[in-house]
């Protein structure tokens, strides 16, 4: 990575690079000329708000001494403005920063495809990006509609909130009380062997004969992450298949995701904080806030939904809160946020008569990464970062 314009000569690399300038090309084809989007270029210079992911500032001692811009972590509040203003298709292939643990399909840096729609249903915007993903995949794809899957539904039968569909392997419910859930997994011997190292002390095992039976007990209120047996399904799956070695696609969507979690005395948003709660749980969530009852909270669902390819996320989205009066209730009764003052270029916008609205963001890295068989994005980023975000051929950071 230190001489990348050298590795970059390889006829590999070359490839990978055609292909994400080819796919780009026709994702601004498909949006723009055939479903009637407006390509809008936000700002990268931002505001620190708390959206969830740590952020990358930018200190502006000539500008405003003593302040700083932050680098967007993706354009989203800049895109339900749009909405506001009445734009009402939106598209970008965006430019998204975030200050985060790093692995082999994530960077400090990455582009992601944004869009937002106006007047729409969840299940309007999943089909338009469904219906890109298939361009993408050129017409390799099997036909029928990508299946769906609530939240629960795939915690309970995989024990992941993304899971892998390449095995039919599934996790039973063997015992349920008020309190908590015992599961089990069934693996024949041989690939009980093959995870048998990375058991975690939660986990039992009983070896029979031809079999060896996992179980795991797990709070009912947990629902972040995987649970430790989905996580062995995951992780034998992929030893079988390859994490991306394989060249068969199994999509999912995954919906119903809860509104909120709590972390440790607090609570944040499950997906990012402009999220709106499901309609039929709208009741639910004035009857907690009026009676400041958080554990009703974790009951609200929230209007989100995944696009998962292979156990990976490829993508998320949600319909909105396009009601100023009830996104400044959330911030200051559910997040417990004391000043709306970093958010009040947004709830002007949503005051000021905005459109019902949702939208998406697609992983271009990961998706271009699936499409040229690497199993790590930086083989499609003309100059990645390393594992420790560095750049090693320009030596930044400096």
């Amino acid at each position: 990575m230190k001489y990348r314009y050298l590795d970059l000569r390889r006829s590999v690399m070359q490839r990978n690079l055609q292909v994400r300038a080819t796919m780009n090309q026709a994702i601004r084809t498909f949006l723009s000329e055939k479903n009637g989007f407006l390509e809008v270029e936000t700002p990268i210079l931002f505001r620190s708000t708390s959206e969830g992911a740590r952020e990358f500032l930018v200190p502006t001692e000539r500008i405003s001494p003593g302040s700083s811009y932050a680098l967007t972590q993706s354009p989203q509040q800049f895109k339900q403005m749009l909405m506001a203003a009445g734009v009402h298709r939106y598209y970008q292939i965006a430019r998204c920063f975030r200050d985060e643990d790093l692995r082999a399909d994530r960077q400090p840096e990455f582009t992601q495809l944004d869009i937002e729609m106006a007047f729409v249903s969840a299940e309007e915007v999943m089909d338009i990006m469904e219906r890109t993903v298939r361009m993408l995949w050129q017409g390799s794809l099997h036909s029928d509609p990508f299946p769906k899957m609530t939240y629960r539904e795939a915690l309970a039968r995989y024990g992941s909130d993304k899971p892998d569909l390449r095995s039919d392997m599934q996790i039973q419910t063997v015992f349920e009380n008020g309190d908590s859930t015992t599961e089990e997994l069934c693996l024949d011997l041989d690939h009980y062997r093959m995870v048998k190292e990375m058991l975690p002390d939660c986990v039992k095992v009983e070896e029979k004969r031809e079999s060896a039976i996992l179980t795991a007990t797990r709070r009912h209120d947990d629902h972040v992450g995987q649970t430790s047996l989905g996580r062995i399904r995951t992780a034998l799956i992929r030893k079988l298949l390859g994490a991306r070695g394989s060249t068969e696609f199994k999509f999912l969507w995954v919906t119903d995701f809860p509104l909120l979690r709590r972390t440790e005395d607090k609570f944040e948003s499950m997906h990012h904080p402009f999220t709106a709660p499901h309609p039929d749980d709208m009741e639910s969530l004035q009857d907690s806030l009026a009676t400041n009852d958080p554990s009703k909270l974790l009951t609200i669902r929230g209007q989100h939904y995944d696009l998962v390819l292979n156990g990976c996320e490829i993508g998320g989205g949600s319909i909105r809160i396009h009601d100023g009066q009830l996104q400044e209730q959330l911030f200051r009764q559910a997040l417990n946020l004391k000043s709306m003052e970093q958010f009040a270029h947004l709830l002007g916008a949503l005051r000021s008569g905005c459109p019902p609205h949702g939208g998406m963001a697609l992983g271009l890295d990961r998706i271009y990464a699936l499409l040229c068989g690497t199993d790590a994005i930086r083989d499609i980023i003309a100059f990645p970062k390393n594992g420790r975000g560095i750049d090693l051929c320009v030596n930044a950071p400096a």
